[in-house]
C-alpha cells in the first residue's frame, strides 16, 4: 500500500517533517440510516448500515504504508543528498536500480508521477495509529493543523493557511489563502486540491492518524 501526498500544497514535506499526520480518503457514496463501525481482526474499520457492510478501510491500524515519491525525487535524495542516511545495502542496491534508471529515465513510468511507483522502492514509510469515520466538515481545529494547515500569528492577527508553491509573480501567497479559522483553511485546501464540490457535498471519510516511520 501506498499513498501520494500533493506537494504542490506542501503535504508531502508535512509529513516527513512529521508536521501533517492525518489524512482523509476513500469518500463514502452513502448516506446512512443506522450508522455503525467496529474494527475487524486485520485492525481495519469496517462501516455497516444497519447489519450490511458499507466500506472497509484500505489499510488498518499498525499497518505500514509507503509514502509515494516520484523516482526522480528517490534518486535525487539518495545521490545528492545526505548519502549516510541511507548507507546500508538495502539502499545501496535500491541506488544502483536507480542510476540505472537515469539513463533512460523518461521512458519510465513513474520517473516523475509518483503514481506509477512501487511501494517496495519508496524511501519513506508511515504507520497508522487510529482510524475513524466522520463526514469532512465534522472535523475538529486540532486534526485541521494535523491535516498541515499552518497557524500564523503577529501582534496583530492571527490566521491560518497552507503551503502553495503556486504563488503570484511577487512570490506571495494570495492573500484569500489566509483564512480566519483552521477549518476555513482546510475547506480552500480541499476545493484546491481538485474537487471544487466535494466540499459541499460534505461525505464520510475514512480519517487516518499515522507517525513517520524512522
Amino acid at each position: 500500500m501506498k499513498w501520494g501526498f500533493k506537494e504542490k500544497y506542501g503535504l508531502q514535506t508535512g509529513v516527513l517533517h512529521e508536521t501533517k499526520t492525518n489524512t482523509r480518503r476513500e469518500p463514502f457514496e452513502h448516506d446512512f440510516k443506522d450508522f455503525r463501525a467496529s474494527f475487524d481482526k486485520d485492525n481495519r474499520l469496517c462501516v455497516y448500515d444497519g447489519d450490511k457492510l458499507i466500506k472497509r478501510s484500505k489499510v488498518g491500524i499498525g499497518d505500514v504504508v509507503a509514502v509515494a515519491q516520484s523516482y526522480s525525487e528517490v534518486y535525487n535524495e539518495l545521490f545528492l543528498g545526505d548519502v549516510n542516511n541511507y548507507y546500508d545495502g538495502t539502499v545501496r542496491e535500491l541506488g544502483f536500480k536507480y542510476k540505472l534508471m537515469q539513463e533512460n529515465k523518461h521512458d519510465i513510468a513513474g520517473w516523475n508521477n509518483k503514481l506509477y511507483v512501487k511501494e517496495q522502492l519508496m524511501l519513506h514509510k508511515v504507520v497508522v495509529t487510529n482510524i475513524k469515520v466522520e463526514r469532512l466538515q465534522d472535523i475538529s481545529d486540532e486534526d485541521c493543523l494535523k491535516e498541515g494547515i499552518i497557524k500564523v500569528k503577529s501582534l496583530i492577527y492571527t490566521a491560518y493557511t497552507f503551503i502553495d508553491y503556486t504563488k503570484d509573480e511577487r512570490g506571495n501567497l494570495p492573500s484569500h489563502f489566509f483564512q480566519k479559522t483552521p477549518r476555513d483553511a482546510f475547506a480552500l485546501l480541499i476545493v484546491k486540491m481538485g474537487d471544487s464540490k466535494i466540499w459541499q457535498r460534505n461525505p464520510w471519510v475514512f480519517a487516518y492518524e499515522f507517525k513517520l516511520v524512522k
